[in-house]
């Protein structure tokens, strides 16, 4: 594209000498006024004092009452009951745990550590020792007296096939205890491991307890700080309370627009077709060149001269 720099240098400055130079009139030639209806007038008149009634009457004070609803007694009850639970839990969940360990460790399987296995132990050396102190030995020796073998040595002899006998029941008896107690636990010992993943579940849920007790107590605490930041909010829009709808009125439609012209101010249309020609030059000398610029100042001083 064949570009004139010197001609389009010369036509930036007539343009700026044009347009920030005077080239035009400097007083409007158009006045426009906007009012309303000339048979309205009476009725804006009346609605703008009633706007200014009404704001002037609407309460800019904040709102006294509360946003949010607060803690209830249902809410501080069902607070409890959760961290009782959560308490009652870890209780529970530490016997379960207890019962497990020793379960798996067999502290069951020995009388020394299983109360239950050495009382029963005993209730059996017990029931022997008394059948023989009441029932065995005296029939024996009410026996030998009739039987006329009533001697201290004879005496010595049935003493001691008693003791056999006791000791004989004495052992059978809690070699079955043993025997009973030892199948049992060996049996409750897998048990133990499911014991303690009880144990281990009862505890999370403590946990969760007291996390949902947290919860609670945290969405408490952001409802007085809603609470709060709204009171601040709304005393801070109360001053403006009723604003817009003021505004509403006093910009509301109901206008029209008269516009006239002052003949006595005429356009500077020598002005106008300068400016016309320069543009005109310049699109031309961009596009065509020399050529260009002329053809284009010719048609941009006809539109400036129709504009």
């Amino acid at each position: 594209m064949y570009r004139n720099q010197r001609l389009e240098e010369c036509i930036s400055e007539l343009q700026y000498a044009l347009w920030f130079g005077g080239s035009s009139s400097g007083d409007a030639d158009v006045t426009s006024r906007v009012e309303p209806w000339e048979a309205a007038k009476d009725h804006f008149e009346r609605l703008y004092n009633f706007a200014n009634t009404a704001y002037d009457d609407t309460d800019k004070n904040p709102y006294p009452g509360e946003f949010h609803a607060g803690e209830n007694e249902f809410d501080l009850l069902a607070r409890d009951q959760i961290v009782y639970a959560a308490e009652q839990m870890n209780d529970d969940a530490l016997r379960t745990r207890t019962l497990g360990r020793k379960t798996l460790a067999g502290e069951f399987l020995e009388p020394s550590t299983n109360p239950i296995l050495q009382a029963s132990i005993n209730a059996a050396v017990e029931r022997a020792e008394s059948a023989l102190l009441e029932d065995v030995i005296p029939q024996v020796l009410d026996i030998a007296v009739k039987s006329g073998a009533y001697s201290g040595t004879a005496t010595d002899i049935i003493i001691d096939r008693a003791l056999e006998g006791f000791s004989r029941e004495t052992l059978r008896a809690t070699t079955g205890i043993y025997y009973e107690n030892y199948t049992r636990e060996r049996g409750m010992q897998p048990q133990g491991v499911e014991l303690l993943k009880v144990a281990e579940v009862m505890e999370f849920e403590r946990a969760k307890l007291h996390m949902s007790n947290a919860d609670i107590l945290r969405q408490l605490e952001q409802i007085e700080l809603d609470n709060a930041l709204q009171h601040f909010e709304d005393e801070l829009k109360s001053h403006w309370r009723g604003q817009q709808e003021y505004m509403s009125i006093m910009t509301g439609g109901g206008f029209h627009a008269d516009t006239s012209s002052d003949p006595s101010k005429k356009k500077n249309i020598v002005g106008s077709a300068l400016q016309g020609a320069v543009g005109g030059a310049s699109l031309g000398a961009t596009v065509g060149g020399g050529p260009g610029a002329i053809v284009g100042g010719i048609l941009g001083g006809v539109a400036g001269l129709l504009g």
